[in-house]
């Protein structure tokens, strides 16, 4: 994959920032879905591309792709379970399967950035 450093860093600087800002907005009332569970699927995809543009991005320092691709996953867990934490604060509720939302998705966008990383 052809990414500049900086291509790479931006990106997830952005992600990053975008699923904080996201998450901890205070929510508006919320409007029935016709798809059950569909924030389960938001937080699978979010935290699928913040672990792939960490991933990208650790894959520059760290050779092994075990090494990258787990920091990777440890990483997006932390950030997931402490923005999680902060919700309640905001007047949002934390939720456990938000949280195995964003396990899955991270495991799936860092797996994803082995298979596409050359370097």
């Amino acid at each position: 994959m052809i990414l500049t450093i900086k291509t790479r860093r931006v990106l997830l600087f952005l992600t990053a920032v975008s699923i904080l800002v996201v998450s901890l907005i205070p929510q508006a009332p919320k409007v029935l879905s016709r798809v059950p569970h569909i924030d389960k699927l938001e937080h699978f995809i979010a935290y699928s591309a913040l672990a792939f543009f960490l991933a990208l991005n650790l894959a520059l320092r760290l050779k092994k792709k075990l090494h990258f691709c787990l920091a990777a996953i440890a990483f997006c867990i932390v950030y997931g379970a402490v923005i999680e934490f902060l919700q309640q604060y905001t007047g949002r509720s934390p939720e456990l399967l938000d949280l195995a939302a964003d396990m899955a998705g991270s495991g799936a966008g860092a797996a994803l950035a082995t298979l596409v990383n050359k370097g």
